[in-house]
Parts: C-alpha cells; structure tokens; sequence
C-alpha cells in the first residue's frame, strides 16, 4: 500500500465513525463526551475535549462567554470573591488591588488613601495630612490630631439635654426623627476633608428601636435623618441612649468619635375597666346635679314673678 492509498484509507475511516463517537472538544460537554455537545455557559469552562461536565470559574477568576476553554484572572484593581463569577468586581474606594487573580480587596493603611474605583494601589496622603485605615481621602492634621477643626457632626438640638420621646400605654408605639448634619469648620485646599462618614447610629434601652437608619456620607452642610421608635412596656419611665458613629476626628488608623445621647419615654397606666365605670358614673352624678341646680333656680324665679302680681 502507497502511502497515498494510506492516507486516503484514513480518511474514509474517519468519515465512517458516527457523530455520536466523536468526542465533544475543549469549551463543550455532554453527559457521555460524545456529540451532542453543549457550550459550556458563562462563569465554566471546558479545558478539553471529551468532557462530561463543565468546571467553574475558581475565585479570583471569571468566564464570560459561553463555550470558553479556560477562566481568566480578574487584573489588578479588581477581585472576583466566588467561584463560577461572570466579571470582575472592582475595588471598591478605600481600597486597592495589586495583583491578578485576588479574592479580595486590600483597605488603604493608615496614612494612604484610596480615591477611586478599580485603584491598583493607595497613595500616599499629601504633607500635613492623614487618614484613617481604609480611607477614601485624607484629612489636615492640626496639633497631631487629624481633623481637628474639620467635619462636625451636629445633632437635632433636642437631643443636647436628651431626647424624651413622651408618655404612652403599653404596647403603643411612639416615633421621633432626628435630623444630623454636617457643619464643616475649615475650607478645603487640593483635599476633601470636609465630608462626614456616618457608619450609623445604634440604639439601646428596653423598648427603644431604631426604625430608620443612616450610613453614608455627608458633604459640606449636608444633612441626614434618622427615626427612632419606642413601644411602651413596664408601667413607668424608661431610659437609653443613642450612639452615631462616625470618623470625625480619626487619626491615624484610630477609629472617630462616636457620640452618645439620653433617651428616655414613660409607660403610663391604663385605667382599670372599674375604674372608667365609676369615673363615667361621677359624671353622671355632676350631670344631675347641675339639671337639679337649674330646675331649683328657674321655680324660684317664677315664685317670685307670681308675688309680684
């Protein structure tokens, strides 16, 4: 046999095997290997023909297209946390990404800042200046304290003396909003070291809750609210505290100042039903009384009239 005689030979094998033999190839499967075939779908891959099974993405990679042959590594400034990802996440601001393939996004340290989406590093903060851990920007630093005549948090003024949310019966639920604003005490030069971060507000106290929470951040003279409820319980007053946390003032890695304000409601008695009946049954009593008292004046009036013909 020639050698071209061979090759033809081969070939017309090959075209007789059936399509169900022929084994699937890399970024397809099926449950036997064999055609049909299937694309492996978004988020897996196939690495090679014959597969049964598509496999996914690991953490710190991801698949996008359908019928891929391999996962690829999310890049610097991004992270994928999970298997079978589709994209990458990027890093959020406060934080950075330095290598490929990470899982998770490092905070800027103390004295660096992270300013943007997808950062591949932190930066430095600028002569006078400085941050806390996981910093969106830095802060001027004022006799060794970072802020000091920055973001001011500024509760509703009730709240100076302590907040008394009032009286009500058991089981009734009384609600009170508080408004918190920003007053910034110094201009900004080439920072943002006017913005608040409010990382929320906690309540404390048997019967107090917070019905409306806040976290985020508040720019120059911005404002927020927050709601606080409370459901009467035990006869008598009832006392709390509410705290906000934020980073005013937070120097170097430390965390800011956390302001914390009294509360307080009471929990008044409800009259016994004995005790509507025989409230209702003494104005009753006053009720005749007074009709007596008018009959008695009007019959002495008309006696009188009758002695003067």
């Amino acid at each position: 046999m020639t050698h071209w005689q061979f090759l033809v030979f081969a070939l017309l094998a090959a075209s007789a095997v059936p399509a169900s033999a022929q084994l699937c190839p890399a970024g397809k499967f099926s449950a036997t290997g064999s055609f049909p075939c299937t694309d492996a779908s978004p988020g897996f891959y196939v690495p090679t023909a014959g597969a049964t099974e598509a496999i996914a993405a690991p953490a710190g990679s991801f698949v996008s297209t359908f019928g891929a042959i391999e996962a690829t590594q999310a890049s610097p400034g991004f992270y994928v946390p999970t298997e079978g990802a589709t994209e990458a996440t990027p890093a959020p601001v406060g934080t950075f990404v330095a290598i490929f393939g990470a899982i998770a996004p490092i905070p800027a340290a103390a004295g660096r800042y992270a300013p943007d989406l997808a950062m591949e590093s932190a930066q430095n903060c600028p002569s006078g200046s400085e941050s806390y851990g996981g910093a969106q920007y830095c802060r001027a630093v004022q006799a060794g304290v970072m802020g000091a005549a920055g973001p001011q948090l500024v509760p509703d003024p009730d709240l100076a003396s302590g907040l008394d949310l009032g009286a009500v019966v058991s089981g009734q639920t009384v609600f009170q909003i508080i408004t918190l604003q920003n007053l910034p005490s110094l201009a900004s030069v080439g920072l943002n070291i006017n913005d608040l971060s409010i990382f929320g507000a906690n309540v404390s106290g048997t019967g107090f809750f917070l019905d409306q929470n806040f976290t985020g951040v508040l720019g120059d003279g911005g404002t927020a609210q927050i709601r606080i409820g409370f459901t009467g319980g035990a006869i008598g007053l009832a006392s709390g505290s509410l705290t906000i946390d934020t980073d005013q003032l937070a120097s170097f890695g430390a965390d800011g100042l956390s302001p914390s304000f009294d509360l307080s409601a009471t929990t008044a008695a409800v009259p016994e039903p004995a005790s509507w009946a025989m409230l209702l049954s003494g104005f009753g009593l006053i009720g005749a009384m007074m009709r007596r008292g008018r009959r008695r004046g009007l019959g002495a009036c008309s006696n009188a009239a009758f002695d003067m013909v």
